[in-house]
């Protein structure tokens, strides 16, 4: 009884050292090799900072990162274009908007007030300025009118215009030559080529003076009729120092 129990011992031994053997010999199991899904990341496009849609407010990423910004909101946003327009429809984007043009629409009161006073200034400065020359010269009053046209004729339309009258120095003089050789012999040609052109006849009418400083003086003036306006006209033609 003893033997047998031996042998039977013996053989399972044998069995499990086949078996062991066998599972040696074929080795470890083989892992099952998964390939890694490669992610997509956008990368920033500089075309949107062009795109009317964001470049009121988009700002680029910093180098090193991944992700843009909305200057408004002060707001990191997602570097994909859905992300973006995801973002301009938020609340907090549109509140932010609505506060920029509620400044935008104080500022420029502001500027139309400030504006609106600056012309009121010049405005009165100016009545002020033509009213105290008529005084301080004694001039009548009744030039005021002719004065005030004859400055908004002149009165500079430009930067270049400014520079040019900035530049414009009359003395007593001067306005003298001006007068004399200068607007008068233009008015003398024009009334000699009237006289010439005319088909009426025109009288001549010399006046003869004596100054303070016993030096005589001679002036011509001229009556003709002038067919345009149709009536008779008396006009100074020149004058002679004897």
């Amino acid at each position: 009884m003893s033997g047998f129990n031996l042998t039977f011992f013996e053989e399972n031994e044998d069995a499990e050292e086949e078996s062991g053997s066998e599972s040696a010999d074929e080795g470890p199991p083989e892992k099952s090799q998964k390939t890694a899904k490669k992610v997509y990341v956008q990368q920033f496009r500089h075309q949107w900072l062009e795109d009317t849609e964001f470049k009121d407010w988009l700002v680029r990423p910093r180098p090193g990162e991944n992700a843009c910004s909305c200057k408004l909101c002060n707001k990191s946003v997602s570097c994909r274009k859905t992300a973006l327009r995801r973002h301009t429809q938020s609340a907090q984007h549109k509140r932010a908007l609505s506060e920029i043009a509620a400044g935008q629409r104080q500022g420029n009161l502001v500027e139309c007030l400030q504006r609106q006073n600056e012309i009121t200034t010049y405005k009165e400065t100016t009545e002020a300025r033509m009213c105290s020359f008529l005084a301080q010269h004694n001039l009548p009053l009744s030039l005021i009118n002719n004065l005030m046209s004859l400055f908004k004729s002149v009165a500079p339309k430009n930067g270049k215009e400014v520079e040019i009258l900035k530049g414009i120095h009359l003395s007593s003089t001067r306005c003298t030559n001006i007068i004399r050789q200068g607007v008068g012999l233009y008015f003398q040609m024009e009334l000699v080529e009237i006289l010439r052109k005319s088909k009426s006849y025109f009288s001549i009418i010399p006046d003869e003076t004596t100054d303070v400083s016993t030096e005589k003086q001679l002036g011509i003036c001229v009556v003709y009729f002038d067919e345009s306006d149709m009536k008779i006209v008396t006009r100074f033609l020149t004058w002679y120092l004897s």
